[in-house]
């Protein structure tokens, strides 16, 4: 009697679940699995029917880490808030015309993007963190600009104060909430939207700003972040140097153009310091505790970019 293999024997009801939930992702419906049974299908068989399906494929795809081709990096700005990212998008924008540009808006999204699509993506910009190349198997250069942390974080008050779109918008107007008050409301929320509490450090680190509960992991982001600042996959600049970052990455030859555009400014040297002189000794130690990790981030890459000490 001839010996049936294991991938040529019949399989049962309980065969068929498992097989498709194995190659599937899902359980089989009753017609499905009335069908098979009255196929007498074998695994080699459901193999080459699953494998052949469109279901599988798109299902595939999906999850299939694309091959590293030979190409040009992709480009990821990585948008920290009120840092000149709506200029720097504007221009990176212009130079990457007619190419396929991706504006971010969440994880989830880009990784249901298919693969091979994800593969062709040549700038991707908007409010991410650091690791989004994770899920782009071609080299990558993260670009980013630092902002002194007091003035980011004033700056951020006066747009939520005038961006109608933004989460926060309504109260901090209908409270008609100062730059201190505006401190101590974010104290008593969860964080999400806010993007106050050292939030350079945190997205630069990989971190969303709203995810740390603790400053007690604030050592261990900050080391990260430092990392991630002086890689060879990273190019950041200042806001306050922000001409010099421009021709820095045209000498790179990552721009063609560098023709400055300033959008979205909210607020002068002079507004900023009436604002921190009329804080409560209170809400003057909430700005320390929301800036003093990011100051420390800021003032070594400022002191790296004036040469403070040399490129490793």
């Amino acid at each position: 009697m001839t010996k049936i293999s294991q991938m040529d024997r019949i399989l049962s009801e309980q065969d068929l679940v498992l097989s498709y939930q194995m190659f599937l992702g899902r359980n089989p419906s009753t017609s499905e699995v009335a069908r098979m049974l009255s196929r007498g299908a074998s695994l080699n068989r459901l193999r080459r029917v699953f494998l052949s399906s469109p279901e599988f494929r798109n299902g595939y795809d999906k999850l299939r880490v694309a091959p590293r081709e030979e190409q040009e990096a992709v480009l990821i700005h990585m948008h920290i808030p009120k840092t000149a990212g709506s200029s720097f998008n504007r221009i990176l924008s212009d130079n990457y015309e007619g190419r396929f540009r991706y504006a971010f808006r969440n994880m989830r999204e880009l990784l249901e993007m298919p693969a091979p699509q994800r593969a062709k993506i040549d700038l991707i910009f908007g409010h991410t963190t650091y690791g989004v190349h994770d899920l782009l198997r071609r080299e990558h250069l993260y670009l980013f600009v630092l902002r002194d942390p007091k003035a980011r974080l004033y700056s951020f008050y006066k747009y939520i104060r005038k961006a109608a779109d933004h989460p926060l918008h309504r109260r901090v107007n209908e409270e008609n909430l100062s730059f201190g008050a505006f401190l101590d409301a974010s104290t008593q929320t969860d964080g999400k939207g806010w993007d106050v509490d050292n939030a350079q450090m945190k997205r630069i680190a990989g971190v969303l700003p709203h995810e740390v509960k603790t400053t007690r992991d604030f050592p261990e982001i900050f080391r990260s972040a430092c990392r991630h600042c002086f890689s060879q996959q990273t190019e950041f600049g200042l806001v306050d140097e922000f001409p010099a970052y421009l021709m820095r990455l045209k000498g790179r030859g990552i721009l063609k153009a560098a023709q400055e555009t300033r959008l979205n400014i909210t607020n002068s040297s002079s507004t900023l310091d009436e604002a921190l002189d009329g804080l409560s000794p209170n809400q003057h130690a909430i700005l320390v505790q929301y800036t003093d990790w990011d100051q420390r981030l800021y003032d070594i890459c400022a002191d790296y970019l004036g040469g403070a000490f040399p490129a490793s």
